[in-house]
Order: structure tokens, then sequence, then C-alpha cells
């Protein structure tokens, strides 16, 4: 199982995502929302912390997929707990959320480049992008 191996607890990160996220949060609020099955939970925590040490206020699991708790969508935690922006890399949940009128930023990678996106997302490439437009 994937999920068990190093290559799977030590996963890089995306150029520049540490600095990005860095900077972001000395003006606003981020919290994270995963749709990793939560058998992962302790793994993803771990990671998080390892990486971002006490930026993210909160980590919500949607319990998507293999989940042990309440199923919850992303559209439903960024509009109830007031998210004004999800970086995300689900075409999927990025229609789910713009539809809900979350401001979405889609960074685009390998499989969700032929997705079709609704007019509301704004594709980026990269978290220099991001900064320009939430910073």
């Amino acid at each position: 199982d994937f999920y068990n191996t190093d290559s799977f607890k030590h996963l890089p990160l995306k150029d520049e995502a540490e600095m990005a996220i860095k900077v972001l949060s000395k003006k606003n609020f981020l919290g994270v929302i995963t749709s990793r099955p939560s058998q992962i939970r302790d793994t993803t925590l771990a990671s998080l912390r390892r990486d971002f040490s006490d930026i993210f206020s909160e980590v919500y699991f949607t319990h998507r997929y293999n989940g042990n708790g309440q199923r919850r969508e992303k559209a439903d935690i960024c509009f109830n707990y007031r998210y004004e922006f999800l970086i995300e890399d689900s075409a999927e949940y990025a229609n789910e959320c713009s539809e809900k009128g979350i401001n979405v930023l889609l960074m685009e990678c390998p499989w969700n480049l032929s997705e079709e996106v609704n007019s509301k997302i704004q594709r980026v490439k990269n978290w220099s992008e991001i900064l320009k437009i939430i910073n």
C-alpha cells in the first residue's frame, strides 16, 4: 500500500510552496482541506507539522474516500468556515467550490489539464502566480 511507504511519507513539496505559504500566512487565515483517507490522518498531520510547523490553523478531512468519519464536501467546509480562496488541484472539487461562491485557484497539474472547469475558476501554473492574486 503506497500510503505506508517512505516515498509517501516524504513527498516533496511543489516548488516555492513553503515560501509562498509562509508569505500568505502573514496576512491570511490558512487551513487545509484534504480528501486523504482518515487511515493516513496521522501521517498527513505529521507531514504538515514537519513542512509548515504551526502555519495552518485547522486541518479538515472530508472522509470522501475510505473515510471513517462523517463525509463532508470541500465546498461546504469553505463556505461554513468562510474561506475566501481555495487552492486546489482537482477540477472536480474546484467546480464544486466555485459553484458555492468560493474563489478557486486551480493549480495546473497533469491530471487536471484536460478537465473542463467553469469560468469562475482561475488556473495557475505556480505559487508565484498565487501570491500575485491573493497577496
